[in-house]
């Protein structure tokens, strides 16, 4: 993406002109101090990508297309396996054990994220995990599948799994 020309721009030009001491000294500028560089994380809004808000007692994540762009705060995900992990975020497994945890320590930002456990999908289960997204797309009650997945995924005993399931 081409930086944008501050001379196509004369107000704006003029006003930042006030602080040109300021804005050569910065760190971030791009081609020149009226720009800043460019994000190296900028395609990745432009990728499919999970979405989900920052403050919540519930993950809520969704898919969003990667021709949609977002205007609020949000973090997002971007990569492989995205149904499988929206899965995941959305089970009650994440919701009951690993969620709670995020609140305790303070939010559900990058740092909580790269501390999750999270096993890599066989393609079976990743399969398993696109049919009951499909599922859902068309309003059929797939929840209690995705639980029952994710705790036999983790392993959990028959009682740690009616924990989750109720």
């Amino acid at each position: 993406m081409p930086p944008i020309n501050i001379n196509d721009y004369p107000a704006v030009k003029a006003h930042l002109d006030r602080f040109y001491p300021k804005l050569a000294k910065r760190a971030d500028k791009g081609d020149t101090p009226y720009n800043l560089r460019n994000c190296v994380y900028m395609n990745e809004f432009f990728k499919q990508k999970i979405v989900y808000r920052e403050i919540s007692n519930a993950m809520d994540a969704c898919l969003v297309d990667s021709d949609i762009m977002l205007n609020n705060k949000c973090y997002l995900i971007t990569g492989e396996h995205l149904v499988f992990i929206l899965s995941y975020l959305n089970s009650n497994l994440f919701t009951k054990i690993v969620l709670p945890q995020a609140n305790i320590t303070g939010g559900k930002g990058e740092g909580f994220l790269s501390a999750i456990p999270l096993i890599q999908p066989s393609p079976d289960v990743e399969e398993a995990c696109m049919r009951y997204y499909e599922q859902r797309q068309q309003g059929i009650d797939i929840d209690q599948d995705i639980d029952k997945l994710f705790c036999s995924l983790y392993g959990l005993n028959e009682q740690e799994t009616q924990y989750i399931l109720e």
